[in-house]
């Protein structure tokens, strides 16, 4: 995985840097091309447009990468049930299990909520499908998501973190403090009391 990390940083490298070489008027000419409307922005100084032309390999290649990606970590959840029913002896203790069931669910997690939107997003743009824009905004919520989900899924498959929790909120929520006293209530006034 990590040398598709680092071909993916190369190819996004190459394609900036081809970008950096061009000058403001073709940028212009690539912006009314696509759309007049965006001549209205020309005066903002980071205004920047990279052309399907030249984003069309570099979405490829990332369809390629995500895809790949995705099918090794659907390959390698399969190879670990293939583990859990393989090694049905005394040795594999519930807690190994728990530990494969939790690297199970962590892939399954990334796939959805961090490789999936991200997939979607290169075919937003590689089909260049209009009016994307809202469902790439629902798609960033959910990869917001992933760090709280993933958290909550390792709490609750690997089963000694899980027993703790349990315990502990347990104490907290059903244990009565048995050592409260009770004060009976004066009320003390001002010599001369109120009202003067």
């Amino acid at each position: 995985m990590f040398g598709t990390t680092i071909i993916s940083y190369l190819l996004e490298i190459s394609t900036f840097y081809t970008m950096f070489l061009v000058d403001a008027e073709t940028i212009y000419e690539w912006a009314i091309e696509y759309d007049p409307y965006l001549s209205k922005f020309f005066h903002e100084p980071s205004f920047f447009v990279i052309p399907h032309f030249l984003l069309d390999r570099v979405v490829a290649a990332h369809l390629f990468i995500i895809g790949f990606t995705m099918f090794s970590f659907i390959a390698l959840s399969v190879f670990f049930i293939y583990q859990i029913f393989k090694n049905q002896t005394i040795s594999t203790t519930k807690f190994q299990k728990s530990l494969i069931l939790s690297s199970i669910m962590q892939i399954y997690l990334t796939n959805i909520f961090l490789i999936g939107p991200m997939f979607m997003f290169f075919i937003f743009i590689t089909f260049d499908i209009p009016n994307s824009a809202s469902a790439m905004c629902c798609l960033t919520s959910v990869i917001m998501t992933h760090c709280l989900v993933e958290f909550a899924a390792t709490l609750y498959f690997i089963s000694p973190y899980r027993k703790f929790i349990t315990t502990y909120f347990r104490k907290k929520l059903f244990t009565q403090n048995t050592s409260v006293q009770h004060v009976s209530g004066f009320i003390v006034t001002p010599r001369g009391g109120y009202g003067r």
